[in-house]
Order: C-alpha cells, then structure tokens, then sequence
C-alpha cells in the first residue's frame, strides 16, 4: 500500500496531517510536491515549479512584445526533481535502491 498524492490546491494545506497518519499506520506516502518530502512524506518526483516559471516568463514576455500566441511554439521543461527522505524511509523500514539515492536531486536525512 502506498497513498500518491499530486500537486493540487486542496490537498497542499493538508498533506502535512495525511502524511503524519500515513506513517503512524506504516503507509509510505509519494508526493508530486517536494516540500511535503521536507515535512515526513517518503518520496517525491515532481515537478520543479521555479524551473517551470522561467518557461512561463519567457512565452508571457514574448506575447507582452506583441507576438502571437498562436505562433509561439509549446515549451516544457521535462525536468523533475526527484527527492527521498531517508528518515521516513528508515521509520517504515524501507529502503531505496542505490540507483535512486544516486539519481536524486536531493535526500533528506533527518
């Protein structure tokens, strides 16, 4: 069992309890949102929202300068951040493969 969690308005202001009652009942918890990693969750492959941002300053100047958005082509920034707490995962009696602790863009240790 596991409780998946994404990025989404309503669940943001509450994940710090559903992550707090996951792991009293041993249910490791995946977040898109890695501050919730930050608050007790197990993992999180998200999203990086600053990266993000920049994408959508750039194609917002370039209609501001009077470019069609029509013509403007799609950006993405296919980049998440993935980030493990070793804490939580140590408390659920978990492990993360070495493979997993390499690739993070960050792990939390306590």
């Amino acid at each position: 069992d596991v409780i998946v969690s994404t990025a989404d308005a309503k669940v943001s202001p509450y994940g710090e309890g559903m992550i707090n009652v996951a792991n009293e009942n041993n249910i490791p918890t995946y977040t898109s949102l890695t501050s919730l990693v930050k608050k007790g969750a197990l993992v999180s492959l998200g999203f990086d929202f600053a990266e993000g941002a920049k994408v959508s300053v750039k194609q917002a100047i370039l209609i501001l300068k009077g470019n069609d958005p029509a013509g403007i082509p799609v950006s993405t920034f296919p980049q998440y951040k993935l980030v493990l707490n070793l804490k939580t995962a140590q408390e659920l009696n978990l492990d993360f493969t070495l493979e997993s602790v390499k690739t993070a863009s960050e792990i939390i240790k306590d």
